[in-house]
């Protein structure tokens, strides 16, 4: 479980730090993976999906056989997929705002520990932020962390390659959201923590491995 954890997290600080720079071609590491697709009524699909899931998109396409057919997000219980060096990756459907049941179908980067790391990918499909360096276009990669106590995730960090304010809403929200752990807190207001640590901070946070 520590080895998926640990390749997961390394993909996902790939992205992070993935620089601005136009993207070669066919430099996407996961394209297109076989999946498990579990959906909220109990039925499973085996098939073919295009990888990211965008968020700004309601449904998504799943190629079984010689047929493709669509798939509601809203439908979705948990997408299992094998990812880069073998890892075990999972999507859930997560429920993203306080005052309301709105979920946003996101990967969970870190899926043990007191507390999870999801994230999803927004934009027009250009952005490959958890899979390798591929520069930035119009999109981006949310980060969310969630306790299972807790009924939603909270957003701690964002990456769109341009936005001035990443470090700065980081430094505010995950302050808050880690505020019962002085150690990482302090290390987050004095900038030895970044936006692009976040994965870090998660593993800390919950003791699990250190990333060197």
């Amino acid at each position: 479980m520590r080895k998926n954890i640990l390749i997961t997290v390394l993909l996902i600080l790939i992205g992070l730090n993935g620089n601005c720079q136009k993207s070669k071609k066919n430099q996407s590491v996961v394209d297109e993976s076989d999946v498990v697709i579990t959906l909220k009524d109990g039925n499973t699909k085996n098939g073919k999906v295009s990888f990211p899931i965008l968020s700004n998109e309601k449904e998504f396409k799943i190629t079984i056989g010689d047929k493709t057919e669509k798939v509601s997000k809203k439908d979705v219980e948990k997408i299992t997929f094998k990812g880069y060096n073998g890892a075990i990756i999972d999507y859930y459907n997560v429920r993203i705002d306080k005052s309301s049941d709105k979920t946003e179908l996101m990967q969970a980067a870190i899926p043990i520990g007191k507390v999870k790391l999801y994230t999803y990918t927004w934009g027009n499909g250009k952005f490959r932020p958890v899979y390798n360096m591929q520069g930035f276009s119009s999109g981006g990669i949310n980060f969310y962390c969630k306790r299972d106590n807790e009924d939603y995730a909270t957003a701690v960090a964002f990456n769109d390659g341009k936005s001035v304010n990443r470090n700065s809403l980081f430094k505010k929200r995950a302050s808050k959201y880690f505020a019962d752990n002085p150690t990482i807190v302090q290390k987050i207001k004095n900038g030895e923590y970044k936006y692009t640590d976040i994965a870090q901070v998660v593993i800390e946070y919950n003791g699990l491995v250190t990333v060197e």
